[in-house]
């Protein structure tokens, strides 16, 4: 496959992110903590990183394009961001997935025309608090997860292209965002990330 993971970071507001050589997108993934403000969009040395999608400020998928390998800045984030760096992308996809109010339960169909690879979010809520998602399934299949239980990133077939997420709380907002990949021929298989 021509999309391949390279790493992962945590950072909090004011530290460093070190992007590594070979990186062809790098992935900032935000979720509201209980209690917490409302997220915003990363900064990396002063420079808004782009918006690949976003919901009702409870949680968000960030991305650069083609960046320049080093260290960075991080800044306009009220708690800390999760940092993923794939290399053989080819930009973020039109048609990202995002819902604007909370879903219970969570059963939705990613559209064939995002079917490469996909980059989802999720946070659940109870009352006015914020928590991890219990776990997360594509075409019934569980994700690899980058940390926590909410950020993560699995291939899937395309075949029943359904994202299942199981949680204990009462409510979800979600976002799904899809990179393509440099290889063509890629481009036509449905690859998820879930985070």
């Amino acid at each position: 496959m021509a999309i391949a993971y390279i790493g992962t970071e945590t950072v909090i507001n004011g530290a460093t992110v070190t992007i590594p050589v070979g990186t062809t997108i790098a992935i900032a993934y935000e979720g509201r903590l209980s209690g917490g403000a409302a997220i915003g969009t990363p900064s990396l040395t002063g420079t808004p990183m782009s918006i690949a999608a976003n919901s009702s400020d409870i949680v968000g998928i960030y991305y650069v394009d083609s960046p320049a390998s080093g260290t960075y800045t991080l800044s306009n984030v009220p708690d800390s961001c999760v940092f993923l760096y794939l290399s053989g992308t080819n930009g973020i996809r039109a048609g990202a997935l995002a819902s604007s109010t909370p879903t219970s339960p969570l059963a939705t169909t990613i559209p064939s025309s995002i079917d490469d690879f996909l980059i989802l979010t999720g946070r659940a809520q109870s009352g006015t608090n914020y928590y991890n998602i219990s776990s997360m399934t594509v075409d019934g299949a569980a994700v690899t997860y980058i940390n926590a239980y909410f950020n993560g990133y699995k291939q899937s077939s395309g075949d029943s292209p359904n994202i299942g997420m199981v949680f204990s709380y009462d409510a979800l907002y979600y976002c799904v965002v899809s990179v393509k990949s440099l290889v063509a021929s890629d481009q036509s298989t449905f690859m998820t990330m879930i985070v």
